[in-house]
């Protein structure tokens, strides 16, 4: 990811790939999709450890 980060300032923002959800992205657009993704399921396996009152 660190790698990745500094390649983005040279990426068009006008090239873009379509998301099923969110429409035509940039490749920043997509790369910060990334730690949004993560953190959705980091959410989601709190909410699960709660409901099952277990730690996992």
């Amino acid at each position: 990811m660190r790698e990745t980060l500094p390649k983005l300032a040279h990426a068009p923002l006008h090239s873009t790939v379509p998301h099923p959800r969110f429409g035509p992205l940039n490749a920043t657009e997509w790369y910060l999709l990334i730690e949004m993704h993560y953190r959705h399921h980091l959410l989601q396996l709190e909410r699960f450890k709660h409901a099952i009152g277990s730690s996992i």
